[in-house]
C-alpha cells in the first residue's frame, strides 16, 4: 500500500521568536521539527518581527499591533478594530501560496484561533491551555479539530462546560533530547549550582506516549 503524500503544515502564533523560553513557542518547534524529520514541510507563521532570515517562518503582516502587547490589545486589534477581514483575507493567500494543508492555530488569541478563515487548509485549534472564552469559543466555532497536550487540559474544559469527546491528546514534544549529566556531577548542581525555572509546573504539562499526524489528514469533518 502506497504511503501518503507529504503534508504542507503551518503553525501560527502571533509572536514568535525562536529559542524564546515559553512553553508553547518551544512545543511548537518541537512539533514542527518532528513533523519535518517524517517527511512533511513545517512552516511557522507569525506576526512579530522576524530577524535571522528563516525559509520556515514567514511573516503575517496584517495583525495589527505592535510588540510587545497585551491581550486585550491583541483582541481588540482582531476583532474590534477591523483587523479581522484583512487577516483572514492575508492568511488565505498564504495557504494557497505555500499549498498548506493543515494549519494549526495554536491559542485562541495568540495562536489567532480567533481570526482562523475557511480555506483550503484544514484547521486544528492546539488547546495548550484552557484560554479565555471570548477567544475560545469563536476558535472553536472555526476549527475543525481540537488537541491538546494532556488529559488534565481536556477534564479542565470539560469542566467549564466544553464539548471534549471529539477532541484529542496529542503529547508535546522535546526539542532537543539531552544527555543527562552524571549522578555526581547533578548532586554538585542541586548543593551549589544556580535554580533555572524550565516551565511553569502544573498537570496540565504532564506528556504521554510518542503521537502520528494520521489526525491530520486533509479531508474536512466537523
Amino acid at each position: 500500500m502506497p504511503s501518503p503524500p507529504p503534508l504542507t503544515i503551518a503553525f501560527l502564533l502571533a509572536s514568535y521568536t525562536p529559542n524564546a523560553p515559553a512553553g508553547i513557542e518551544r512545543a511548537t518547534a518541537a512539533l514542527a521539527h518532528g513533523l519535518r524529520q517524517l517527511g512533511h514541510r513545517s512552516l511557522i507563521l507569525t506576526a512579530a518581527p522576524i530577524g535571522t532570515p528563516d525559509d520556515d517562518v514567514v511573516r503575517v503582516c496584517s495583525v495589527g499591533v505592535d510588540f510587545p502587547c497585551d491581550d486585550d490589545e491583541l483582541r481588540d486589534a482582531i476583532s474590534t478594530h477591523g483587523q479581522d477581514a484583512l487577516l483572514a483575507a492575508e492568511l488565505c493567500e498564504l495557504y494557497r501560496k505555500h499549498r498548506v494543508d493543515v494549519a494549526i492555530y495554536t491559542d485562541g488569541l495568540w495562536g489567532l484561533g480567533r481570526a482562523a478563515p475557511v480555506s483550503r487548509a484544514r484547521s486544528v485549534l492546539a488547546m495548550h491551555v484552557v484560554g479565555h472564552d471570548q477567544d475560545l469559543q469563536p476558535a472553536l466555532d472555526r476549527t475543525d479539530l481540537v488537541i491538546a497536550p494532556s488529559q488534565t487540559v481536556l477534564g479542565q474544559a470539560h469542566d467549564r462546560g466544553y464539548d471534549t469527546d471529539r477532541w484529542q491528546v496529542v503529547p508535546n514534544a522535546l526539542l532537543h533530547d539531552h544527555t543527562p549529566p552524571a549522578d555526581s556531577r547533578r548532586e554538585a548542581l542541586r548543593r551549589h549550582g544556580p535554580i533555572r525555572i524550565l516551565a511553569r509546573l502544573g498537570p496540565e504539562k504532564t506528556s504521554g506516549p510518542c503521537w502520528m499526524p494520521g489526525a491530520w489528514s486533509t479531508g474536512r469533518s466537523r
